[in-house]
């Protein structure tokens, strides 16, 4: 996530890491700072500073303002507005590994995207964004997303959020049908605001100023580090959304198309307001920008709660329509929403995975169900996404045509 650590570190191998190195793919994980965290770094001369501001040049490039820190910002809505940080340093660490290249084994040319959750908003980045302007120096082949988001923020969900759940049940669905009273503060709300803690754990309390630099020998932070009081969220915004759905359970009166049209993000109040979707809304960067590289992408989330909606198995099956359209090799496993049509599921095979117990409608622009039945892979496991990446490499050459 954006704002806390994840439980497992990124120093370990997993599942994932041991496969591909069996098939001789180096692999590199990375981390970035969290978004409502203080950080310090070191100058040269041995100083403490707080962290810069990152912002967002008008062609989607990542900068920062060595005048400007995030000490006073006010949000809009919440620390949404400050993907920039956590973008930034990601794009840090992958230049870093493309410019070594040659001393880590890697072709820079043959590159995989793995992610989890809001690791496929940064991976969406770097594989349109940062790529376009950087051909020469690295390719982006395939990308591997679990529980994906396609466009952001979601916790608030805004209205391009809500526009993927709208493409699939419409505008006059009911809202009841897809939140629920613990999670409508959470997904119409600011989740910080409104301290959802099935998302994330809440922020630590701030505590008293004693000191603005604390001891940091790097940018690295520890639970040690204060909390930006400001940056959290716009309590007056989220106040009047959770009086107008939330609250006595008024969401239940609402449809799909009522939400969409309350939750518009203005794109024409100022800089960064224009230029945040351009890392929000990767939907609209696929489409100008037509990728070249193979996605694979899997979600059975579909519940009621904060977690389920943020990770909705409709984001998959947004992803695999978006991607049929622009002609991207693509393998989609999703499971059933409410209001799920014979029609929504045409192009799709249906999978049952006993070890989850959900039913998958796998969807894919080749004969992606022969293979897994040729080589006994099932849908959404690391062996299927593992799989589907080396034969990206290999521009599926391996597979049937």
């Amino acid at each position: 996530g954006f704002v806390d650590e994840s439980p497992e570190p990124i120093d370990v191998s997993s599942d994932e890491s041991d496969l591909y190195n069996e098939k001789d793919v180096v692999y590199v994980t990375v981390g970035y700072r969290l978004l409502a965290t203080r950080y310090y770094y070191t100058a040269h001369n041995g100083s403490e500073h707080l962290e810069e501001q990152v912002y967002i040049q008008s062609d989607g490039r990542l900068d920062v303002d060595p005048d400007t820190t995030y000490e006073k910002f006010k949000p809009r809505i919440d620390l949404s507005e400050h993907y920039p940080k956590s973008f930034y340093d990601a794009v840090q660490a992958f230049d870093y590994v493309i410019s070594h290249a040659d001393e880590f084994g890697i072709d820079a040319h043959q590159v995989i995207l793995s992610a989890v959750s809001a690791g496929s908003g940064i991976s969406n980045y770097i594989a349109l964004i940062h790529q376009s302007s950087n051909l020469e120096h690295f390719t982006i082949k395939a990308m591997t997303f679990v529980t994906p988001q396609l466009n952001y923020p979601v916790n608030p969900r805004l209205d391009m959020g809500w526009k993927e759940l709208a493409n699939f049940v419409g505008r006059e669905a009911p809202l009841g049908s897809y939140i629920d009273k613990d999670s409508c503060p959470c997904v119409i709300g600011s989740a910080l605001c409104s301290a959802c803690t099935d998302i994330q754990q809440p922020l630590p309390p701030i505590p008293e100023a004693k000191s603005e630099l604390l001891e940091y020998d790097t940018i690295s932070a520890s639970s040690k580090v204060k909390p930006y009081p400001y940056l959290s969220c716009n309590e007056s915004w989220n106040a009047l959304r959770i009086e107008k759905f939330c609250e006595k359970g008024r969401f239940v009166d609402y449809t799909i198309g009522d939400v969409l049209d309350f939750q518009s993000w203005p794109e024409s109040e100022g800089s960064l307001a224009a230029r945040l979707p351009l890392l929000w809304y990767a939907e609209r960067n696929y489409e100008a920008l037509r990728p070249n590289f193979s996605i694979i992408l899997s979600s059975a989330l579909n519940g009621t709660s904060a977690m389920d909606i943020a990770h909705h198995t409709l984001n998959v099956a947004n992803y695999a329509r978006l991607a049929r359209k622009l002609g991207v090799p693509f393998v989609a496993s999703y499971s059933s929403w409410p209001g799920m049509t014979e029609e929504d599921t045409l192009k799709a095979v249906r999978m049952y995975d006993s070890s989850m117990d959900v039913m998958w409608y796998l969807e894919s622009s080749m004969d992606w169900y022969a293979h897994l039945v040729r080589n006994s892979l099932t849908p959404a496991s690391v062996a299927e996404s593992v799989s589907f990446t080396l034969s990206a490499l290999g521009d599926f050459h391996d597979l049937p045509k």
